[in-house]
Parts: structure tokens; sequence; C-alpha cells
């Protein structure tokens, strides 16, 4: 005959059930504010066709804009070439010689390059962008370039950069 007494209750704790991990966050797309790129805009120049090279462009108020060279140094140029991926910065060589930092100029592009950059300006004339950083100034801790201080978004120009002005990079793995 059926007991009419309950079964005991189960003395073992209920099974833990564990949240799933939240989803991976998508990786920030080109047009993230802050992002930044290199634009291998020189094409010809040793390394200039490599990822990781090129002109240092940063997104920001929906269009691409320059960072100004001016002040700029090995630190801030790693923080860059994180942000991008990369493992560190890489020096830029010049006819064979090591320039001792993995950046410079575009006026510096233009005396040392001349003939290199003739060519890529005549076919691809360079685009004129706004300068939307100057003055960065990186510990080397940031995960990107906005995490640095610099002298405000579109400051540039006030403080005197312009076109020559404008920062190529190279980074490496």
């Amino acid at each position: 005959p059926p007991s009419s007494n309950p079964a005991p209750p189960d003395p073992s704790p209920p099974p833990v059930v564990l949240a799933p991990p939240p989803p991976t966050p998508p990786p920030s797309t080109p047009t993230d504010e802050g992002a930044i790129r290199t634009a291998p805009w020189i094409g010809n120049m040793p390394g200039g066709n490599a990822f990781g090279t090129g002109l240092l462009q940063v997104y920001h108020d929906n269009k691409w804009g320059s960072v100004c060279n001016k002040g700029f140094d090995d630190t801030d140029a790693n923080v860059a070439c994180r942000q991008l991926g990369y493992r560190s910065a890489a020096p830029i060589l010049s006819a064979g010689q090591s320039l001792g930092r993995s950046w410079m100029s575009m006026a510096e592009i233009k005396q040392g390059f001349a003939p290199i950059f003739a060519v890529n300006n005549n076919e691809h004339p360079l685009p004129t962008v706004p300068t939307w950083m100057s003055g960065l100034a990186c510990t080397g801790v940031e995960a990107s370039l906005e995490h640095c201080q610099f002298d405000g978004w579109g400051e540039g120009a006030a403080h005197g950069c312009g076109q020559d002005d404008e920062g190529f990079l190279k980074c490496a793995n």
C-alpha cells in the first residue's frame, strides 16, 4: 500500500547553475570614436606598404583626421601601435639607416623621400584632413591614444600643426 508519509527532503544542496559569461564585445570598428589607423598613402616607401605603417589618423566627430607629430615620441608611438594590435613601434629606416625612432613627420617624408613623395603625390594627392590630436603626452600605460593627455580635439591648428606635421608611424609584431 502507498505510504502517506512524504519522502524526506534531499540533504544535498541544490545544484549551482552558473550564468553564461557575458558576450564578448565586438572589436572596435574603424568608425568608433577614438579609433586609429595607419593610412598607407606612401606605398613605395620602404615599409610603407606594410600593415601598421603609414600616416597615423584618428576618428573623431564622424571623420578621420591626423595626429600632429609635435611633441610625439616613442612612448606615444608604442601606445598607438598597441591600440592597432601590434606589439610595439618599430624604427623607421631611411636610406638603410635607422632614424632611431618609430615615427616621422610629413615634412621629413617630403625631404627624405622626395622622388617617392613626388610620384605618390602626383598620382594620389594627400587628402586634407583636420588635425584632431596634438601635444600627445602618453605615459605608456594607456590602452588608446584618446586616453593620453593631449591638447584637445581639433586644437592642432592652434598649436601650429599643419599638413607637414602629420605623423607617419611604423609598428611591428
